[in-house]
């Protein structure tokens, strides 16, 4: 970098180096500001892009709004799914056999002692 000079404000003719050494200062702030903006640019870019990411990310879902009415209810509703009985309970036979008539249905009340199924017997009765 080649210094430049230039004449005091004192009008003597003389090359001041205290103009030099401002000269010089002036060219390092001016480098030193072009960093500067460079690094602010960058900064804002990246501040910008890190909102504008966020804002898709994390956007509000639209919501519907429905007012309550009084109205008829449905006495039946369909639908599809699966059920689990409250209590699993194994049955099992006194004597081993082959089953001739099932007395109730999957779902039905029975009380203690009711018959559920018959068994073929024929073996038993000779």
């Amino acid at each position: 970098m080649v210094p430049n000079y230039t004449r005091s404000l004192t009008g003597s003719g003389q090359w001041s180096q205290t103009t030099v050494v401002f000269s010089k200062a002036v060219r390092l702030t001016h480098r030193i500001t072009k960093t500067t903006w460079r690094i602010l640019k960058l900064v804002t870019v990246a501040v910008v892009g890190t909102v504008a990411v966020l804002w898709l990310v994390m956007a509000p879902v639209s919501v519907h709004r429905h007012s309550v009415v009084r109205g008829p209810i449905a006495t039946e509703v369909m639908g599809t799914g699966t059920l689990e009985a409250r209590y699993h309970v194994t049955i099992s036979p006194e004597i081993a056999g082959l089953i001739a008539e099932v007395l109730v249905d999957q779902g039905s009340e029975v009380k203690q002692g009711q018959p559920m199924v018959r068994l073929i017997d024929e073996d038993l009765r000779q």
